[in-house]
């Protein structure tokens, strides 16, 4: 754990570095700024010092350069008003010192085991990028929510990283320790999904062989994500409503009700509000569910992030390939903060690992960040919806590939999905062949 602090009588240094923490000491916060970037700090102790609304300047310019660190603000007299304030401008925690020492090394160690993981970052547990003010907000406010049990409602459109937000919270609340599990509402049929949530006993239906858990079950202790929960049938809102309120479950074919002891948390990619109206979700159960809403930005709404998650991405294709990331050109960050995001953060991840495969060099250029044909960086309208035969949309496809890959086919069918012989034979069949 890489631990940072501008110079004070109340930082335990060598306790830390005791306990094998490599901590670097700032003698003003002029100089931290300086070196935040290079050092790549987990964790920033700040003693106060001046004015608080200076201070509060230094803190945004902190969480700006490095928002994953995390910042706790020193401070001997504080205010009420002085600890909001400084939280609202990005602090993470604010103490009063002098503070005994094992509480800076009891920190150390929680963060290290919560919020840096010290394992390869995968899909269920990667970071979070967020630069701009509003999802800067939004994090502070998961974190917040994280240490109550209250059901959690996350809203936001495809591809904005619901499910991210909600692994975040599960990873930074009490129940950390327990199991975090998932079901997607909307991928599995009606006649799976109650068996699956609830679990059934041997014999409770043809097929059923042996007794099996559900998802409720499975995450005892723990978290349980219902993703894109609204496509639920009204039926099965009716038993998860009822679950949710007696805090037990029933398996199919079972006698005896199973106590849970199990937070939610709900995702939705449509406006929930409507679907009551429409009486498709049932309004009790929306506020069941609805206990702490919280409301996913789409990216169009938060620009400042668009490069940042575009580098992180080139960042993690590196590790993977154990390379030297690629670098986006100066017209290529402008190519991407000009497009519209229809399809979000997965939309904006797919475009750089295309364009990862595309460059040739370490140099990403406009020519090599290709978008979705139906948008083609622009808000859809009719005229671009309009039908065309998929024989005329596959040629356009494939000669965009080619232009952006200069013509080499190999670049340009693993772009597309599809082999080079079977490029080479739809050329032939537009009768354009190109030079090998």
């Amino acid at each position: 754990m890489k631990v940072g602090a501008v110079k004070g009588p109340h930082i335990p240094v060598e306790e830390l570095r005791s306990a094998g923490h490599e901590v670097h000491i700032l003698e003003t916060s002029s100089e931290l700024i300086k070196r935040i970037t290079s050092l790549s700090l987990d964790l920033i102790f700040m003693p106060i010092s001046g004015e608080i609304r200076n201070v509060a300047i230094t803190v945004d310019q902190i969480k700006t350069l490095l928002p994953r660190a995390y910042l706790v603000v020193l401070i001997e007299r504080p205010s009420i008003e002085d600890t909001v304030f400084l939280v609202k401008h990005g602090a993470d925690d604010v103490w009063v010192v002098p503070t005994e020492k094992e509480r800076f090394t009891k920190t150390v160690e929680w963060l290290e085991e919560v919020l840096f993981p010290k394992h390869i970052l995968n899909e269920s547990d990667r970071p979070i990028v967020a630069v701009s003010p509003i999802m800067r907000e939004l994090i502070q406010l998961a974190r917040r929510v994280a240490s109550s049990d209250a059901s959690v409602f996350i809203q936001g459109e495809s591809g904005t990283g619901k499910e991210l937000i909600a692994r975040y919270i599960h990873r930074n609340s009490p129940r950390r320790q327990g199991p975090f599990v998932a079901i997607n509402c909307a991928a599995i049929p009606e006649n799976l999904l109650e068996s699956e949530l609830f679990g059934y006993e041997r014999g409770a239906f043809t097929g059923a062989t042996r007794q099996k858990p559900g998802k409720f079950e499975l995450a005892k202790g723990g978290t349980i994500l219902l993703d894109e929960v609204t496509e639920m049938p009204l039926n099965l809102q009716a038993k998860l409503l009822r679950v949710l309120q007696e805090r037990e479950v029933e398996r199919l074919g079972g006698t005896r009700p199973i106590p849970l002891n199990v937070r939610v948390i709900a995702t939705t990619n449509v406006v929930v509000e409507e679907k009551v109206k429409e009486g498709t979700f049932r309004k009790d159960l929306y506020y069941r569910l609805n206990v702490m809403p919280i409301k996913v930005p789409p990216l169009r709404e938060r620009p400042e992030d668009i490069v940042p998650i575009a580098e992180h991405v080139l960042v993690e294709i590196a590790k993977e390939e154990r390379t030297t990331p690629k670098k986006l050109s100066s017209e290529a960050k402008e190519k991407l903060k000009k497009h519209t995001w229809p399809g979000n953060v997965r939309e904006l991840e797919n475009v750089i690992q295309r364009a990862h495969i595309i460059a040739p060099s370490r140099d990403i250029l406009p020519q090599h960040i290709m978008f979705d044909e139906m948008y083609d960086g622009a808000e859809p309208s009719d005229e671009r919806l309009s039908i065309v035969p998929i024989r005329e949309m596959e040629r356009k496809l494939i000669y965009k590939a080619l232009e952006a890959t200069n013509g080499n086919r190999t670049k340009a069918a693993e772009i597309l999905g599809i082999t080079v012989k079977t490029l080479r034979n739809k050329l032939k069949e537009y009768g354009e062949a190109l030079q090998e």
